[in-house]
């Protein structure tokens, strides 16, 4: 009978358990300058031995290649929940991040004890020589200011504010709910009186000078005094920008297809506004200099399947749907559909390789006589098309070449413009009518040369000419 009993309580007793299963530990996130954020989880652990006892840990260098990122290229900052921050540069290997009472901590034996922080809130890893693709870019016409990203934010003056969320009320109690932003006026970096600020997904806005830079976790926003997004994933901010785009190449050659004005369309490829200004300064390529070009901007990504798409169909590449070299395919009308609408002949001459998929008839050059372009074939063509199409548009690429193997001020460069302005010259006395001479982007110097692809006023700033 006794056993009886004593199962019995022992069996109500555990039925009625308040026992509270211990928390789950959330995961650490990594911030900064980074392509996205990323995490260290339970499942990254494996037992370590720290001060004589085990715990579940990763090292920092075994964090860096699980996510295939280069170890030499970044700092590392430690965020505690305290605020404590310590900062290191190297060493990754000696470093631990590990768990104990469902918390994350640091560890390390051969830094100093005041690495060793308890309850980290986050890492945030920091690009030692961040490129233009790691952040924001601001600049102006002529020169490339600041390179801000989530790793340098700080020394920005960035201010944490608190943003209403919300207020709820329960019978006679009122709670508000606060959410914390990390933000930076731009008047605080530029006297500019307006903006035009890119992003990384090919948006193009003008904007007043009352906007802020929200920090995210490994990118910024553009917002308002109230937190409207107005341009999301900024990738640049030009200052006081000029009042013309390689867009409008569209909006004029529209005014030109509708009142049956026949125009000759040149594209110097890879042609910025400092390469000009090199050029007329040094007294290179008479023709081409001799005229007075707007400024213009071009579109990110400046490169040629962007830059092209944006200038034949007047929209940015958020618009049109072509961001960079992977896209091929218009979505919205260009200057062709245009000419077919009004019954006017076209055609591309382009080199050998088709840029776009376009509604237009391409005429595709190789380099016939072999001496490494086919501008000359394409410069050819042009002189024997002239009196039988309306709108014709000619692809001159060699620039852009030289540029990239020589670097965008090269004497072997100049000399491709040079021999350019020559065929502009005889292109230009041929056709007595409109002609519009435009460049897709512009180029900056590299170690080996030159590129593009970057938000810089090398690559964004280009001269765009109308000639009545």
């Amino acid at each position: 009978m006794k056993k009886i009993v004593l199962f019995l309580v022992i069996a109500l007793f555990s039925g009625c358990s308040n026992t509270v299963e211990p928390p789950l530990i959330k995961e650490l996130k990594i911030i900064g300058d980074l392509v996205h954020s990323l995490s260290i989880n339970m499942d990254d652990l494996s037992e370590h031995t720290i001060s004589d006892n085990k715990h579940l840990a990763i090292s920092l260098q075994d964090v860096f290649e699980n996510n295939e990122l280069k170890c030499e290229q970044y700092n590392v900052m430690f965020v505690a929940n305290d605020t404590l921050t310590n900062l290191i540069e190297s060493d990754y290997d000696e470093v631990l991040v590990y768990v104990k009472d469902n918390k994350w901590h640091i560890h390390s034996d051969v830094f100093p004890p005041t690495l060793n922080l308890k309850d980290v809130n986050h890492l945030m890893f920091i690009k030692k020589q961040p490129t233009a693709d790691d952040g924001v870019t601001l600049f102006s016409v002529s020169e490339d200011k600041h390179l801000i990203t989530v790793g340098n934010h700080m020394s920005y003056g960035f201010e944490t504010v608190l943003k209403l969320d919300g207020v709820s009320t329960k019978n006679t109690q009122t709670m508000h709910a606060y959410q914390q932003k990390t933000i930076l006026p731009l008047s605080k970096l530029s006297d500019a009186t307006s903006f035009l600020v890119f992003s990384y997904q090919g948006d193009h806005q003008y904007l007043s000078n009352d906007i802020f830079l929200l920090k995210k976790d490994t990118s910024f926003d553009v917002v308002d005094e109230d937190f409207n997004i107005l341009v999301f994933d900024v990738a640049g901010i030009l200052e006081d920008p000029p009042a013309h785009s390689i867009m409008d190449l569209y909006y004029d050659s529209e005014y030109y297809i509708s009142n049956n004005i026949p125009i000759m369309i040149i594209l110097v490829d890879g042609l910025g506004y400092h390469q000009f200004e090199y050029a007329k300064n040094n007294n290179i390529a008479p023709t081409i200099t001799s005229l007075n070009p707007k400024i213009a901007t071009s579109v990110y990504t400046p490169v040629t399947n962007a830059g092209m798409a944006a200038m034949l169909s007047g929209q940015s590449p958020l618009n049109n749907g072509v961001l960079n070299r992977r896209f091929r395919q218009i979505k919205t009308t260009t200057i062709f559909d245009l000419a077919k609408q009004n019954n006017a002949s076209a055609v591309l001459l382009e080199g050998n390789i088709n840029i776009l998929d376009l509604n237009v008839d391409v005429k595709l050059h190789l380099d016939s006589n072999g001496n490494g372009t086919s501008d000359d074939e394409i410069f050819d063509s042009a002189l024997q098309r002239m009196n039988d199409v309306d709108v014709l548009m000619i692809h001159f690429h060699s620039f852009d070449d030289a540029g990239h193997r020589y670097g965008p001020l090269a004497p072997q460069t100049m000399n491709r413009l040079t021999m350019l302005d020559t065929m502009i010259n005889e292109l230009l006395e041929s056709w007595s009518k409109t002609t519009i001479i435009v460049s897709d982007h512009g180029m900056h110097q590299t170690s080996e040369g030159g590129n593009h692809g970057l938000i810089s006023h090398s690559d964004m700033i280009v001269p765009y000419f109308i000639i009545p």
